[in-house]
């Protein structure tokens, strides 16, 4: 079964990770906005979605990757995690149980 990614960040770090992904066979959904994806989680929801790269304004990397996980999603988030300490470490307390 091929891999189907998510890349929530339309920049040109989004950009990047839907090149790489792609060389490697994956099938790339996006790049969309990491705000339309917050704004509208329903891709989220999408079952054919194995991972959600988060390539998306560092304020949006918490609650991507927090529902990405909820949702039951791999997550590839670029740095900063969280734009603080607790928020890395809810993240990384969420990973561990989904």
């Amino acid at each position: 079964m091929p891999h189907v990614a998510l890349v929530a960040g339309a920049s040109r770090a989004g950009a990047g990770h839907v090149d790489v992904l792609r060389a490697l066979g994956v099938d790339v959904r996006g790049p969309v906005s990491g705000r339309a994806v917050v704004a509208d989680l329903g891709a989220l929801g999408d079952p054919d979605i194995d991972v959600v790269h988060v390539a998306a304004a560092n304020d949006l990397h918490l609650p991507l990757a927090k529902a990405a996980l909820a949702a039951g999603k791999h997550v590839v988030c670029e740095k900063p995690l969280a734009m603080d300490a607790a928020g890395a470490a809810e993240l990384a307390a969420l990973a561990r149980t989904s």
